[in-house]
């Protein structure tokens, strides 16, 4: 009934987890120096928190394809 997850869709959600981190850490920053990085420091957190769901997103579709075969 049920097959394994394609490594793609693992790969890129470890990837997009890894992106989410990194953009939690420069927000977090950029907010305790009280400076600009690029981009405001709610900008890099709102950019963390999506990079999160489209890694949870791409685990379901993931899901989805394995179950479907």
């Amino acid at each position: 009934m049920f097959q394994r997850i394609s490594k793609f869709h693992l790969w890129v959600a470890r990837a997009f987890g890894w992106i989410g981190v990194g953009c939690f850490i420069v927000g977090i920053v950029g907010g305790a120096m009280n400076s600009v990085p690029g981009l405001e420091p709610t900008h890099w957190l709102i950019m963390a928190a999506a990079a999160w769901v489209f890694g949870i997103l791409n685990v379901l579709l993931g899901l989805e394809e394995s179950i479907k075969e």
